[in-house]
């Protein structure tokens, strides 16, 4: 019944700033009032993360992340006719401030892979970390290729071996912000307005990393950016009120979510917070699951059903989790009638309403893929969702029984 799901929270911050001393001018004048953060990470080690954005971005003064491949001749090879950096490139991208990811050895599709493929994880994730280190970079963060995971085992690896690191997983992320990251990715048929409402959602305290890939000037590639495309959203946000930075600044001034010394204010968990579904009898306290020395502590699920805080919290876009039981020796447990519910049954957590839409029942090693998937709809749609977790059949864990709901919004 473990699931290990490391999104996206909600979470307010107040972000403060010191009066700056304008030398030109010689007085005194307040910084720009800045109310989020935002960050610049490129995919797979592009020659144009050096050629284009780094000139762009250093007149601003701000600076990025690029994950790139340990094996540059492999790059070279599978990202042809597009150009590689080269190492030294790299060496002065990090000299100015920028920040490098691990983006695996061979670039390979993670989720293709399970428990039996340790060498292939070892190799891909392990690896790429110490074939960058002996080549002199700082390496903190791994960037998942294609933001495949490779379920339970992927994740394990990157765990042991990274700060931080980033999926394709949708959302802005809360400050202090989980291990794993949460990105938006800028492809050429993005519109100006969809990056404009990620902008506005980080400036409620929130930082959003925005994902780029290669920028030419024939967008002949929808991973593209063309110069135009990006130049533009350079303006947006020198336009915004959000911060440039890189990930080891957050990190450094607030620590990590997952942190045992973090005090989650009121807005972010209400430690007395109740789930009641009527049709089931259910009415029960819901407790959080939370990382205890790296590890998912799930002493408390034979009790009670548990939110997996870090997954969105209630009322807030994308899919919140809860995992509870159906049956534990032989007695029934919280979750042990959720097969009756149906459209438009009613699921209360504190004073939130969801309405049930749908049913679902998957094999247990395809609750990452699926839940990534669903997330994703509803973070994209603007939508408050909710999924319930449980055993099925009655008495097994062969399958796992999903109940998926909607906050309606008047």
């Amino acid at each position: 019944m473990l699931l290990i799901l490391l999104v996206n929270t909600s979470c307010s911050m107040p972000v403060e700033h010191e009066v700056s001393i304008n030398n030109s001018l010689l007085i005194n004048e307040p910084e720009k009032e800045y109310s989020g953060y935002v960050t610049f990470w490129f995919d797979d080690g592009y020659e144009s993360a050096y050629d284009i954005a780094f000139p762009e971005l250093e007149k601003r003064g701000w600076n990025a992340v690029i994950a790139v491949l340990a094996d540059r001749e492999y790059a070279v090879e599978a990202f042809y006719p597009k150009e590689i950096i080269t190492w030294n490139e790299l060496e002065t991208l990090e000299k100015n401030g920028w920040e490098i990811s691990s983006h695996s050895t061979h670039h390979l599709h993670l989720n293709k892979y399970g428990e039996e493929d340790n060498k292939i994880f070892e190799e891909q994730i392990s690896d790429s970390l110490t074939i960058l280190k002996n080549l002199g970079f700082e390496v903190t963060s791994f960037t998942f290729p294609y933001g495949e995971q490779g379920g339970a085992i992927g994740q394990e690896y990157v765990s042991d071996s990274y700060n931080y690191w980033r999926s394709s997983q949708k959302g802005v992320n809360q400050i202090p912000a989980w291990r794993h990251l949460l990105a938006y990715s800028i492809t050429s048929d993005i519109s100006i307005d969809e990056i404009k409402q990620q902008i506005v959602k980080a400036e409620n305290s929130g930082w959003l990393i925005i994902n780029l890939h290669n920028i030419s000037k024939i967008n002949n590639d929808n991973w593209n950016q063309s110069t135009k495309q990006f130049m533009e959203l350079l303006k947006m946000i020198e336009e915004s009120k959000l911060e440039v930075v890189i990930p080891k600044q957050i990190y450094n001034q607030y620590g990590y979510a997952e942190a045992n010394n973090i005090n989650f204010s009121e807005k972010v968990w209400n430690e007395k917070s109740i789930i009641e579904i009527e049709k089931i009898e259910v009415n029960t306290e819901l407790k959080k699951v939370d990382i205890q020395d790296a590890e998912w502590d799930f002493s408390e699920l034979e009790e009670y059903p548990l939110w997996i805080s870090s997954t969105p919290l209630f009322g807030n876009p994308g899919l919140s989790a809860i995992i509870g039981h159906r049956q534990w020796g032989d007695d029934p447990k919280v979750f042990a009638n959720l097969d009756k519910l149906k459209k438009d049954d009613i699921i209360t957590v504190n004073d939130i309403q969801y309405f049930v839409q749908y049913t679902m029942t998957i094999d247990p090693e395809k609750i990452y893929e699926t839940y990534d998937n669903l997330n994703e709809q509803f973070y994209e749609n603007d939508i408050n969702g909710l999924m319930l977790i449980t055993c099925t059949p009655y008495g097994t864990s062969l399958k796992r029984l999903l109940v998926i709901a909607e906050q309606e919004i008047n």
